[in-house]
C-alpha cells in the first residue's frame, strides 16, 4: 500500500473519491482529507502513469462538482421544496369529496389527516 499526500484547499470528498475510483479502479483504496491536504491510499501495483493521473485529478478537482448521487439528492430536495410551496398554502378542502364515492371521501380525509400530522411534525409539535 502506498500513500500519496497532496495539497488541496477545498474538496468535495465524495466527488473526488468517485472520480478517483472511476479512473484507478481497484488500485485506489480510499482517501482522507484534513482541510488542506488529501492523502490517497493506493495499491502497490499502481503505475507511474496512474499516479500522475491521480495527481491531475486532485489538482483539477472542482469541489462544486457533484456525484450522481449528490445530484439526485439536490434534485429531490428541490422537488420537495417546490411541492411544499405549491401545496402548503391551504389545507385540502374536503367539500368536493363529500357525498361522492365513500372510498374517495375516506381517502381525502386520510390525506387531510396526513397533511396535519406532517405539518405538526415539521413544527416540532
Amino acid at each position: 500500500m502506498k500513500n500519496l499526500t497532496l495539497e488541496l484547499k477545498a474538496a468535495n470528498v465524495l466527488s473526488l473519491d468517485y472520480d478517483l475510483r472511476a479512473a484507478l479502479g481497484s488500485r485506489f483504496y480510499g482517501l482522507t482529507y484534513d482541510g488542506s491536504h488529501v492523502t490517497l491510499v493506493l495499491d502497490d501495483t499502481i503505475t507511474p502513469d496512474q499516479v500522475r493521473q491521480a495527481q491531475t485529478l486532485v489538482a483539477t478537482h472542482d469541489p462544486a462538482r457533484l456525484t450522481p448521487d449528490q445530484q439526485t439528492t439536490v434534485l429531490d430536495a428541490a422537488k420537495l421544496d417546490q411541492a411544499r410551496k405549491d401545496y402548503a398554502a391551504a389545507e385540502l378542502d374536503l367539500s368536493p369529496y363529500q357525498g361522492k364515492d365513500s372510498a374517495l371521501e375516506k381517502l381525502a380525509q386520510k390525506v387531510l389527516w396526513l397533511e396535519r400530522e406532517i405539518n405538526a411534525l415539521r413544527k416540532g409539535s
